[in-house]
């Protein structure tokens, strides 16, 4: 795993890091595919990470896509620390049943120290479906307008492709919704725009994670060490009390 903005060979472009987070079901893999251009039928939910690459007119892109079960979002910030942008998709259809959640995610993500300030493009996903909210029902329904230190931008999406009912050759041609390569490219203006400044943030932020990983692999060494030396002493102590003649071992008095 690594990402960083380097200079391609031949071509200026540079290549962005970008994860990809949202509740489970709002249609991240989806969007990820609509990017890629790798449009797929049904999706399988992803679980815990994938990566993917997406070329761009503006740049190149490693998607992360993180899954958003309610036992993986805690591993999202494992990854902050190398990101340039966030895209946060939201399925507009479960709004009322599921503002709470996305509010916590959402505030959760855009106030980690290693995210804070950094662009993140929302997508009001599923914008098709009879009971989807619009963008700015969301934004409030969510407490995005609440936010402080944040740089968003809200876009409309139906990142469900369905193929195109002019092409009777075949199963048809996908035709993707021209609402998230719009969103995206907002979001690469806006890592263009700071980028300096974002490249000494992911260096800086990446150094102190690597450090915070060594220190919390050595302690979890320590405590694998204090346990099996534990363990080794119970059972010297215990086979030593098997070797004793039968009048020298311990005894529990009965109680009366």
């Amino acid at each position: 795993m690594g990402c960083s903005a380097s200079r391609h060979d031949v071509v200026d472009r540079r290549t962005f890091c970008i994860a990809v987070v949202g509740l489970d079901n709002a249609g991240k893999s989806t969007v990820v595919n609509n990017i890629t251009g790798n449009y797929q039928g049904l999706i399988t939910p992803t679980v815990g990470f994938a990566s993917f690459k997406a070329d761009t007119p503006d740049a190149e892109l490693t998607l992360y896509d993180l899954g958003g079960g309610s036992n993986i979002r805690q591993y999202w910030s494992k990854y902050y620390h190398e990101l340039h942008g966030l895209i946060f998709v939201v399925d507009s259809s479960t709004i009322a049943a599921r503002s709470a959640d996305v509010e916590a995610a959402l505030t959760s993500t855009a106030n980690d120290k290693m995210v804070a300030g950094k662009p993140i493009l929302v997508l009001a996903n599923k914008q098709d479906l009879p009971d989807a909210w619009s963008p700015g029902e969301i934004v409030k329904a969510i407490g995005l307008d609440r936010l402080q230190n944040i740089t968003y931008h809200v876009e409309q999406s139906i990142a469900y492709v369905k193929p195109n009912p002019e092409d009777t050759s075949g199963p048809g041609v996908p035709v993707p919704d021209a609402s998230i390569p719009r969103g995206v490219q907002w979001l690469i203006g806006a890592i263009q725009k700071d980028l300096d400044a974002l490249e000494r943030r992911t260096q800086a932020d990446t150094a102190a994670w690597r450090e915070q990983e060594a220190q919390r692999k050595e302690e979890q060494r320590r405590r694998v060490s204090q346990i099996r030396a534990a363990r080794e002493a119970s059972e010297k102590a215990a086979a030593a009390s098997e070797n004793l003649p039968p009048g020298d071992k311990a005894t529990v008095a009965p109680q009366t």
